[in-house]
């Protein structure tokens, strides 16, 4: 309960934070949607989680509000031994998030390979497409990570699938990136880091 008051706190001032730059994070979130196994993912309690999965397989698949499964969390904060562990459990490894986004974009957003790489070979999508238009690989285009872009391009992640959008490319103030695309992962940044990455879209 301790760990889902202060995941509720930090995302209420990243909202404040937020907004006067143009992106609104909604607060209605429902806190029975944030369980125990997302907290050990976040946190990369591989021994919580372990614990948590035998007394309950099905929280492999439990999501959170905003759709996040333990999987994308794992792989959302580097937490790669977890990563490993979740999808020999059976973590479904394309899972798609209210926004579209799955385990690899964010393993391509944080530049993480050898993420990228365990989750290739249990059968990632490569060519998946997050709700802007962005594969993982234009993900990590946009995120400045040269070398993740090639072990993408390694496995045919720079090929244009069927009825491809094309990236919806966002502004970007003083070379940093837009918020905007951080919707849907918010929640998860701690305040500071907000500050530290964003400010200059508040000028």
């Amino acid at each position: 309960m301790q760990r889902i008051c202060r995941h509720l706190v930090l995302s209420f001032f990243a909202g404040l934070i937020l907004t006067g730059c143009g992106l609104l994070v909604s607060s209605h979130h429902k806190i029975e949607d944030y369980k125990d196994i997302h907290a050990a993912a976040e946190a990369g309690d591989l021994e919580k989680a372990q614990q948590l999965l035998r007394a309950d397989p099905k929280l492999i698949f439990a999501k959170d509000w905003e759709n996040l499964t333990p999987l994308h969390l794992a792989v959302l904060h580097g937490h790669t031994n977890l990563v490993e562990f979740l999808l020999k459990q059976g973590a479904p490894v394309n899972a798609k998030t209210k926004a579209g986004i799955t385990p690899l974009h964010f393993a391509a957003q944080t530049g993480n390979e050898e993420n990228a790489k365990i989750l290739i070979e249990h059968g990632a999508n490569v060519l998946a497409i997050d709700n802007k238009g962005w594969r993982p690989i234009d993900r990590a285009q946009k995120w400045h990570h040269p070398k993740m872009e090639e072990l993408l391009r390694k496995y045919g992640g720079n090929r244009t699938p069927p009825h491809f959008p094309g990236p919806k490319w966002l502004s970007t103030c003083n070379g940093r990136k837009d918020p905007e695309a951080l919707s849907g992962v918010v929640p998860r940044i701690k305040v500071r880091q907000i500050v530290k990455s964003y400010a200059c879209c508040c000028v």
